[in-house]
């Protein structure tokens, strides 16, 4: 009776174990992402920048891992820009916590040196990053129904669809591979060199690798591309079929090619189809010259 009974208790032991484990490792991700959020505020604010969150309340317990942010406040050292929101949420991967996924879920502010001031909301606003040995792994940014609005100008850019990847270059130390799919584009006013489209433009694709992409974070008010330059950055144009390489690079950027000394040249649409009109960025031509 004794052996029976034992055999009967041992499982519900083991149960109880396994939950005050998962409690305690919740605990321990929860504390451990809340207290890098924090760190990371305070690391910005010591190199001359402001960021702030004015309250962090966890969710998710027992399965999901989710930190709601309130009251978010940041604005780089020399960017001459900052950007607010009430709201946005912290998906952590449990069995993964180097891959985070952030979710707007306010309006989003974003206010300029000059005092302009652009309003972006969106049905669904959705970021992903995902580190590996402490660099970035894999980026990427979705965003649907999407709507920039400037108060002090006329009209709104809105889009349906934004699809942003990024992820390291393997062939360049210091490279990233950025791949851009955007649907039924809708521009504010005309833009410069894309006069043919109109101000509506059905799809917009585009696969290219930006040299010396850390340096893109080191804006200045005045010129905000300068400290990439002054690196030495550029961004060379892909070979290959524009439309492919985008089509997959807006998956998994598998598609570009690298041409480290080709320069960037002005796009121009793909030929008109009737119908449907389709409105396509061409890498400046369909066979790029061999990279010297």
């Amino acid at each position: 009776m004794k052996i029976r009974g034992l055999w009967l208790v041992v499982p519900w032991a083991v149960f109880v174990l396994i939950a005050l484990g998962w409690v305690f490792y919740w605990n321990y991700v929860a504390n451990e992402a809340e207290r890098q959020v924090r760190a990371w505020a305070f690391e910005q604010t010591t190199q001359g920048a402001s960021a702030s969150i004015d309250r962090v309340v966890r969710h998710g317990f027992p399965v999901l891992m989710r930190l709601e942010l309130q009251g978010v406040n940041y604005a780089p050292a020399r960017g001459g820009w900052r950007i607010q929101t009430q709201r946005a949420d912290l998906n952590v991967e449990m069995l993964n916590p180097q891959h985070i996924i952030f979710e707007a879920k306010a309006p989003i502010a974003i206010s300029r040196a000059d005092g302009s001031v652009t309003n972006v909301t969106a049905d669904k606003f959705i970021g992903s990053w995902r580190t590996s040995g402490g660099t970035l792994a894999a980026a990427g940014l979705e965003a649907d129904n999407l709507v920039l609005d400037d108060p002090a100008q006329e009209g709104t850019l809105r889009a349906h669809k934004v699809v942003i990847n990024v992820r390291p270059d393997p062939r360049a130390a210091g490279a990233y591979q950025v791949a851009f799919d955007t649907q039924q584009l809708l521009l504010p006013r005309p833009v410069r060199n894309f006069e043919s489209f109109g101000l509506e433009v059905p799809s917009m694709r585009a696969a290219i690798v930006v040299d010396h992409g850390a340096a893109l974070l080191e804006t200045s008010q005045d010129d905000p591309l300068g400290p990439w330059r002054e690196a030495g950055g550029s961004s060379p144009t892909p070979t290959g079929n524009p439309r492919s390489a985008a089509a997959s690079g807006a998956r998994r950027s598998r598609s570009i090619e690298h041409c480290r000394n080709a320069t960037a040249r002005t796009p121009r649409p793909a030929p008109a189809r009737s119908p449907p009109r389709q409105a396509r960025v061409h890498a400046a031509h369909d066979r790029p010259a061999p990279c010297s």
